[in-house]
């Protein structure tokens, strides 16, 4: 996850990086079992991020071994995603099957259609391989009617985790966790009278670890809300009639949605500013790498020293596995208890959205009901309310970004599509998950349980899946990668004029920064001085 995020950042601010992914490991299972003989052969390569490739081995060879017996997967670890992508393109030095974790759009003369995998049978039961992906995918990777790109996506995406250790030596035994955002900060100003911060940001790594300029599309989406947030990023508005209508003219979602970009960017400026007493994010922040914030998340040193605790994160469900290389180590010894994942809090501005909310108090007691912790709504509040605050609970923020595809130029493709096919099935989920400690690491519908695995999944894992759960999960994509509009114009929730090429968090904390009561100026002027070349460039990609 770590690398292709700094990519996908330099498409979203318009900012060429080449990202570096893997370390060009190869496996295939030459030794003890000899492969690399048999007829068919074909090379996947995958990008090694936080989860690892044990779970892509395991299931590769239980295929070799049980599935298809003349067949020769050879994995490869992607040296960079860039890179692949121009070899993709030019047909010249791309693996097979790619995993590939960039946008992918836009390459039907560079990639293989695959339309007839969707229709397969799964391998080992009597279902369709589109059966078994979501119906949001299937939208997501359509093509003129076609597929060229197959889902690889975990459904996770990002969480605010806590350390529930810290938490209790803090606050004590009967703290309660933030449901909006306002409690958030009244929780982070506690926390600070205790030698505590709020959270932390990686704003030193450059290899895609800064995760906190995500969460704030996650707010931005409560404010708009699901549908709204998707139009906007497609250049559609409401006209009086209360139509979708596309913005030809000028950015005009950017204009109908002013106090939603400035009530996020508030709530960032907040979190993210440095002060000289009473600041929410550590004050080494600007030093972390993510593997320093994992490490000091977890009671760990930073640069030998010891530093102030901070009690949330905003990272993924890989945490576990990335800190296992500190137990090993050394450099972290003894498990804090209690590290989970909670939901998104509720941005409280957005009760600007919900005429029978009309304070922090009673949004805070909506919350718990739509949670199941309180069975009476207060009085008053309607249930058309409630429904905007249930959606916005259940956001869950990530970058649909992680895809595979088959390069025109790959040898054997039948055995290719075969695999895929087997990827889907329940046997191969099962086996990837048992391999990455109980994660379901492929998003084709199975969820883990300790039956299967053999082993007790920890509670971290645990309240991941529950937040992701597909059946209350609300999806928010921040890279819109399959946004033509996106795609011509790097259109963003927000531009701060100051520093257009850097992350939110960074800006910010960084001190130079466009300031709240300019950011929908900067942001619209931004947008609509180039507005009808973007439109031209849209109106050239989707003819």
């Amino acid at each position: 996850m770590k690398k292709v995020l700094s990519a996908i950042l330099s498409v979203v601010m318009g900012v060429g990086l080449l990202a570096s992914c893997g370390s060009g490991e190869s496996h295939g299972g030459d030794g003890e079992k000899n492969y690399s003989s048999r007829p068919i052969q074909f090379e996947f390569s995958y990008y090694k991020g936080g989860y690892g490739s044990d779970y892509l081995k395991a299931v590769t060879e239980d295929y070799m071994d049980n599935v298809a017996t003349d067949v020769y997967v050879k994995l490869r670890a992607s040296s960079s995603n860039v890179t692949a992508k121009a070899n993709i393109s030019s047909g010249v030095g791309a693996s097979d099957l790619h995993q590939i974790e960039y946008g992918m759009f836009d390459m039907a003369s560079s990639l293989e259609d695959i339309s007839d995998v969707y229709e397969m049978t799964v391998y080992g039961e009597d279902v369709k391989v589109k059966d078994k992906i979501r119906p949001e995918m299937l939208d997501f990777y359509k093509e003129n009617g076609k597929y060229y790109q197959f889902d690889f996506n975990k459904k996770s995406g990002w969480n605010w985790v806590y350390n529930d250790s810290v938490l209790r030596a803090a606050l004590g035994e009967d703290y309660v966790l933030p449901r909006t955002t306002d409690e958030f900060f009244k929780m982070g100003d506690e926390l600070y009278g205790k030698g505590v911060y709020l959270t932390a940001g990686a704003l030193k790594d450059t290899q895609g670890g800064e995760y906190l300029q995500y969460v704030f599309s996650g707010w931005f989406a409560q404010m708009l809300g699901a549908e709204t947030n998707e139009k906007y990023f497609n250049g559609y508005t409401k006209n009086a009639d209360g139509e979708w209508v596309f913005c030809k003219d000028n950015p005009q979602m950017i204009t109908d949605n002013k106090a939603s970009v400035e009530a996020v960017y508030a709530v960032a400026e907040k979190l993210l500013k440095r002060q000289a007493s009473g600041q929410y994010l550590h004050k080494e922040s600007s030093s972390f790498e993510y593997k320093d914030l994992d490490k000091v998340f977890y009671g760990g040193k930073f640069n030998r020293q010891t530093v102030a605790r901070f009690a949330f994160a905003y990272i993924g469900e890989w945490l576990e596995r990335e800190v296992t290389e500190f137990f090993e180590d050394g450099s972290l010894t003894e498990k804090e208890q209690g590290i989970k994942a909670m939901k998104l809090p509720v941005i409280s501005a957005i009760i600007s959205r919900t005429p029978t909310i009309n304070d922090d108090e009673t949004l805070s007691k909506v919350v718990d009901y739509v949670d199941g912790n309180a069975s009476a709504l207060p009085e008053g509040v309607s249930e058309a309310d409630v429904a905007v605050i249930r959606e916005a609970r259940n956001m869950v923020v990530k970058n649909i970004c992680n895809q595979l595809v088959i390069p025109k130029s790959a040898k054997n493709k039948d055995a290719i599509k075969n695999f895929i096919a087997y990827l889907c099935s329940e046997r191969a989920q099962k086996i990837a998950a048992k391999s990455a400690s109980g994660t379901a690491m492929l998003p084709y519908g199975y969820t883990p349980v300790d039956a299967d695995m053999g082993f007790t999944i920890s509670d971290y894992i645990k309240s991941v899946a529950k937040i992701s759960d597909v059946n209350t999960m609300v999806s928010v994509d921040s890279a819109h990668l399959n946004s033509p509009l996106v795609q011509v114009s790097y259109l963003t929730w927000y531009y701060d004029k100051k520093n257009p090429s850097k992350s939110i968090a960074k800006d910010i904390y960084g001190g130079s920064y466009t300031p709240v009561s300019e950011i929908y100026e900067s942001t619209y002027d931004n947008f609509n001085r180039s507005w009808a070349n973007y439109i031209k460039a849209y109106e050239e990609k989707v003819k």
